[in-house]
């Protein structure tokens, strides 16, 4: 099959801005937090399109089979490491060493002396987890997400110090006094700081934490966790010997 099958960097001529942004939206399929990333956001493909695809730090290609897009990959140079931000493979090319061979090639439209290789992948998604894992790569750290459920009735934002703001890259972002504590994305509020809770301002939206450690219910909300995003980690010349096997 991979004889029908190749490679390219990403140009319009190739892949739509607007089907790239779709693909982008298939990579968290079912996931308990699919709605709360970015790439359901109203503003994601302008993003793509206007910050994404024009840095140079930024390397998209595109799985073909017989011309057509059946998968894409975005690698972001950062120091000394390349970061997988997302790949996406057609579930009907899965199995059968495509994958790997796709992430070999994108790796190699890229690569420039840098020492290490690192994505991040949700625990809950088993068969991704485990297919880094046979690259070698081990976890170094993880982001919990936590559904957030208030224990009282919730304030108008309007009469809080939250202000809602759109930040360099047209997303929806939560400030208090100069400092970004969460986003709001279609109808979730993701926090990155449990204080903005004290507020209680989020009538009608979901709410949820992200968290580097252990978020605990108080007497003003629970805390359930619901996910959690592992960094996996790796020299890049480990990782590429083991897509080579």
């Amino acid at each position: 099959m991979k004889e029908r099958l190749e490679v390219k960097a990403f140009k319009p001529g190739i892949l739509s801005v607007h089907d790239l942004a779709l693909m982008h939206a298939r990579v968290s399929g079912d996931l308990a937090v699919s709605d709360m990333l970015i790439y359901g956001d109203p503003n994601f493909e302008h993003y793509l399109a206007n910050r994404v695809i024009p840095d140079k730090k930024n390397s998209v290609a595109v799985l073909l089979q017989d011309g057509v897009p059946k998968g894409f990959s975005r690698i972001r140079e950062l120091g000394d490491t390349l970061f997988l931000n997302n790949i996406y493979v057609d579930y009907s090319l899965r199995g059968g060493g495509c994958g790997k061979w796709f992430l070999r090639e994108s790796i190699n439209i890229i690569q420039n002396n840098e020492k290490f290789f690192e994505l991040d992948v949700f625990r809950s998604n088993e068969q991704a987890y485990k297919w880094y894992q046979r690259l070698g790569m081990e976890e170094i750290s993880g982001t919990y997400w936590y559904n957030i459920k208030m224990l009282s009735p919730s304030t108008d934002i309007a009469h809080t110090p939250i202000k809602r703001l759109k930040d360099e890259n047209g997303f929806t972002g939560l400030y208090i006094g100069g400092s970004r504590v969460g986003s709001v994305i279609n109808k979730n509020v993701i926090l990155t700081d449990s204080t903005a809770l004290k507020h209680n301002a989020f009538i009608g939206y979901n709410i949820c934490i992200k968290s580097g450690s252990e978020v605990v219910s108080t007497n003003s909300y629970t805390a359930e966790l619901i996910e959690v995003s592992a960094r996996l980690r790796h020299t890049l010349i480990e990782v590429t010997k083991n897509l080579n096997l």
